[in-house]
């Protein structure tokens, strides 16, 4: 699954939660797209 598809429900569950929880999912998000171009890259890179 592309991680855009997998963010795109988490667009709509933060419609409806309070804002410190908003707060907490998007570091989550943000986290999650940084191991996703973690592991995009070599591993000789790494």
């Amino acid at each position: 699954m592309h991680a855009r598809q997998a963010v795109e429900p988490l667009v709509e569950v933060l419609r409806d939660v309070g804002e410190e929880d908003k707060v907490r999912a998007g570091a989550a998000v943000s986290l999650g797209w940084i191991g996703d171009a973690q592991a995009s890259e070599p591993l000789a890179e790494v």
